[in-house]
This record gives structure tokens, C-alpha cells and sequence, in this order.
């Protein structure tokens, strides 16, 4: 009887099958490899980047400067009024001039650099570029 016991015994210990686990871990793998490729970039963005081979300034561009309180200065006049009105005049001064060199200090609230592009580019003047001074360390800052 002890004998019967034993094999009894041996019967009761199960094993665990590894086939319904690595079909769950394909199934897994199956449905996030599907849903990744729905996860696309709300936006497609080509980020500048600061380069110490292009020139800080361009010749034929209207200077604009922001300071850290949000004063805007004009090819050096203080701005006033409605600024796609004054940059419209601008445009239309001297349409051989279509660039806009932006001088922000580094403290410029950032909505009032906006601001300013939006009414940049309602006035037609849509090439606007950043102006920075290179670090004597040779990394740029803006």
C-alpha cells in the first residue's frame, strides 16, 4: 500500500506549461507593437538649430529688438499701437526688404515673442530670424 501511496503522491505535484504563457506574451507583444504605430507626433516640427557658420545679422533685414520689460524698438523707435499696422508700413516702404532680424533679451516674456511673430507675419513678413551672440566659450546663446 505504501507503494500506491508514493505513486499517488508523484501524480499531485503539477508541472506548469510554458505554452499558454508564451502565447500570452505574443498576444502581448503582437498588440503593442500594433498600437505603437498609431502613436504618431501631434506636430512635425524641424527644430532649429544654432550654427557658429551662419552670420548673426543679414543686411537687408529690419532690426527688431525686445528688451526683459517688453519694450519693442523698431529699427531703433520705440514701437507703439497696433504693430501689424507698423510693420505693414514697413513692408510696404520698401518691399525689397522682406527679413526680419528679432533681438529678444534672454528674460523677454516668451507670449510677447509670439505676439510679435503673429503680427510679423500678418503684416507679410515672414521670414524672421533669431539673432544671438556666440559664448567665449564657442556654444551660442540666444
Amino acid at each position: 500500500m505504501s507503494q500506491v501511496f508514493a505513486a499517488l503522491q508523484e501524480e499531485k505535484n503539477p508541472e506548469v506549461g510554458m505554452t499558454p504563457l508564451i502565447d500570452v506574451v505574443f498576444q502581448l507583444l503582437v498588440f503593442f507593437m500594433l498600437t505603437s504605430t498609431f502613436a504618431a507626433p501631434a506636430l512635425d516640427l524641424t527644430l532649429p538649430q544654432l550654427n557658429d557658420n551662419v552670420s548673426p545679422s543679414e543686411p537687408n533685414a529690419w532690426s527688431v529688438e525686445i528688451d526683459a520689460m517688453g519694450t519693442i524698438m523698431i529699427e531703433g523707435t520705440p514701437a507703439s499701437g497696433d504693430l501689424t499696422q507698423q510693420f505693414a508700413n514697413l513692408a510696404q516702404s520698401n518691399e525689397a526688404r522682406t527679413a526680419v532680424a528679432l533681438r529678444a533679451d534672454q528674460a523677454t516674456d516668451h507670449g510677447i515673442v509670439l505676439e510679435l511673430m503673429q503680427a510679423l507675419g500678418d503684416a507679410g513678413l515672414s521670414q524672421v530670424f533669431f539673432v544671438y551672440e556666440p559664448k567665449t566659450d564657442g556654444t551660442a546663446t540666444p
